[in-house]
């Protein structure tokens, strides 16, 4: 019998809607209940590809006895981090405090009040060892409740207090004037010289740590952090995390060789993976074969979004499944039985030393850790890489692997994901000179505009839903219309940027940093402000990004003035752990460096971009200079629209005889240039403009 998350959208609630526990959606008529009753409250996060979600679901809730348990002393609440991140972030901050420790699935025992006072992450359904099962946990849980209420309260209430000190900034802290430095050095302490990335096992793909990285290493000339970064994104090119069938990334490596990975496919991380690609491919000085080998990475990854994780009406999907057919890896797994059935000849042989498979298999079992004689793809010879037999052999096996039963997708439209993707697809088509990217971009933020936004031009969190949207939607999409005016020098979209900037200060200010939340939501025992940059670069950070280029294009002193104080808000976080806070970090150095503002101004009365624009372009992408500004209008249509944005270009006269090409930093700018010669002779003066 179907329970009420039967009635919900989300595609995790209704991976729940047959179990036996009598689960709620997140809302008022859970919490009354737990009131009226004089109950704890249940609550489970969780996302609907998440694998230790599945096997917890399976494991216990759909056991009779679990549910029962549940049902007679607890109320049950179900959320999708993915639909509800506000309420994740709140309760996954209170589980590191209790636990030590996060992860999905969440798993919290809090007060009708919604304050915590257990917490955990996956728990087995029964006892293993010293690690209680839920069984055994449930009666003790409302034991506790019944019989030791003091204890209960005492400890809900100093999580409680622990929450609401989150958003207080420490009001003596300064930025550490090293900060970058030691930002760099930790990561240079931590970096597999053999392996690539940070660490030991588990590993994860993190590209905003790879693009302060290469943001360090131009500012500073710094070749170490620069050899970190792009030996990371060629390891993880050859590795298992990365589907060599069809493209894109998995969430993250088990492993420290980055072989056998954990296998959802996120939204974000390709988002990501295709800008740290697009950021390497442009550095100065990159060598030919390792330039060949990331464009073709990028290119790979952009191209499954689009083919994979794209909607016919050209938003895009969340995320694919790890599991398939009820087990964890299943549709990307080989035996070398299935291998030798499937290819004739010596083809079978040549795959597996292609691919580095086995009859004993290179992929472990998660519960044994032995091989289990399954086999992921992974390359240990870089020269393999799209050679033709690779090509070849590619094909085939993806035809065969076309014939299984694909993960579940998960169709959910998030704001700010999607923001993420189109930003990274219009950065993409740019560098590379990809008009099918840019229009791919400019279609998904047609759809933004339009399916994710409500009332006076607010954004929601869910396309599917009315209700608003937080911190991260708005960074993200500001972030989007900033790539797309970049790349197009469309000013409709620099427009749109600034206004959706002036909602976001309406919605979620803060003093100092921004918060998660609008202002006006009290449904949760805390508001937070977050600088962390975890799986995606945190919605303070891209705001930090975006009043720098907002300020950079308008001249608006309140961007600065906003930026200043995000940086003080978070100078005690990011000083104490600047590695975690890299993206938070490239926005700094954007902020305190040297500004560059690139401005072309068609003739008069020409409202086209013909030939002379052409060489401009050419000249921009032939130059690496990740802190500039470019501008450019063609006719007094486009010019008066862009004035309104960028009020400072007023000071400059047009030409009747040809465009004129002005470079301003610091607030003073050049005598016009004429031609586009005579930019590129400029540009390779500026200190760090070699060109790319």
């Amino acid at each position: 019998m179907a329970n009420r998350l039967s009635k919900e959208k989300s595609p995790y609630l209704l991976q729940h809607a047959g179990n036996p526990v009598d689960w709620f959606p997140w809302g008022d008529e859970a919490f009354e209940k737990a009131k009226a009753e004089d109950k704890p409250v249940f609550l489970s996060i969780g996302y609907s590809t998440c694998h230790w979600c599945h096997v917890m679901a399976h494991e216990s809730f759909e056991d009779g006895d679990v549910a029962e348990l549940l049902n007679r002393h607890f109320v049950s609440v179900k959320v999708d981090r993915e639909e509800r991140p506000d309420i994740d972030n709140v309760y996954m901050a209170a589980c590191q405090m209790l636990a030590g420790t996060g992860g999905w699935p969440l798993s919290i025992v809090m007060t009708p009040e919604k304050i915590p006072f257990f917490a955990a992450t996956y728990i087995p359904k029964d006892t293993l060892f010293r690690r209680r099962g839920l069984k055994d946990l449930l009666p003790a849980l409302q034991e506790l409740w019944t019989g030791r209420r003091h204890d209960v309260t005492a400890s809900a209430d100093s999580v409680k207090q622990a929450l609401a000190a989150l958003d207080k900034p420490d009001q003596d802290a300064v930025m550490a004037g090293n900060v970058q430095e030691a930002c760099a050095a930790s990561l240079a302490a931590k970096y597999d010289a053999e392996h690539g990335g940070f660490g030991e096992a588990p590993k994860f793909p993190s590209p905003h740590i790879l693009l302060f990285l290469l943001r360090y290493a131009h500012d500073r000339g710094d070749a170490v952090s620069r050899d970190m970064a792009v030996g990371t994104l060629k390891a993880m090119v050859l590795s298992g995390i990365h589907d060599h069938l069809a493209g894109g990334f998995h969430r993250y490596a088990t492993d420290a060789a980055w072989k056998v990975p954990h296998f959802e496919k996120m939204l974000y991380d390709q988002a990501l993976m295709v800008l740290a690609f697009t950021e390497a491919v442009r550095f100065p000085g990159l060598p030919e074969k390792d330039g060949r080998l990331l464009r073709e990475s990028l290119t790979a990854t952009a191209d499954f979004v689009l083919s994979d994780m794209r909607r016919p009406d050209d938003a895009f999907y969340s995320a694919f499944d790890a599991d398939s057919e009820g087990e964890e890896g299943r549709y990307y797994l080989w035996s070398m039985d299935e291998i030798g059935k499937a290819f004739s000849g010596d083809a079978a042989e040549r795959l597996a030393k292609l691919f580095s498979l086995s009859r004993q298999g290179n992929f472990t079992d998660p519960m044994t850790g032995k091989p289990d004689g399954r086999n992921i793809l992974f390359l240990k010879n870089r020269d393999a890489w799209r050679s033709g037999e690779y090509e070849e052999l590619r094909r085939e096996l993806k035809n065969l692997r076309g014939r299984r039963e694909p993960p579940f997708l998960d169709t959910k439209i998030l704001t700010d994901w999607n923001g993420l993707m189109t930003a990274s697809l219009a950065r993409a088509g740019w560098v590379l000179d990809r008009k099918d990217y840019i229009e791919a971009a400019e279609k998904a933020w047609a759809f933004i505009a339009g399916s994710c936004s409500y009332g006076e031009g607010q954004l929601k969190h869910l396309a599917e839903r009315p209700a608003g949207g937080f911190l991260d939607d708005y960074a993200y999409s500001i972030f989007a219309c900033l790539e797309l005016y970049h790349a197009t020098f469309k000013s409709a979209y620099l427009h749109e940027a600034l206004r959706l900037m002036d909602v976001q200060i309406r919605l979620f200010p803060g003093d100092g940093g921004f918060y998660f939340s609008p202002q006006d939501d009290d449904v949760l025992p805390a508001r937070q402000k977050q600088y962390y940059d975890g799986a995606v670069p945190s919605g303070n950070s891209v705001t930090l990004h975006n009043l720098y280029r907002l300020y950079s294009y308008s001249g608006k002193t309140m961007y600065r003035d906003l930026a200043a104080g995000l940086i003080a808000s978070a100078a005690g976080d990011v000083s104490r752990y600047p590695s975690g806070h890299a993206f938070f970090l490239t926005a700094f150095m954007d902020m305190t460096g040297e500004d560059l503002q690139i401005l072309w101004l068609g003739p008069e009365h020409d409202a086209g971009r013909g030939t002379e624009f052409a060489e401009f372009e050419d000249v921009r992408r032939s130059f690496y200079l990740p802190r500039a500004q470019w501008m450019a209008a063609a006719g007094p249509a486009e010019r008066k629209s862009l004035e309104e944005a960028a009020p400072f270009i007023r000071d400059f006269p047009l030409s009747g005889d040809g465009p004129r090409i002005y470079l301003c930093s610091n607030g003073a700018c050049t005598l016009p240039l004429s031609s586009a010669a005579e930019l590129r002779k400029a540009l390779g003066n500026l200190p760090g403009g070699p060109e790319t």
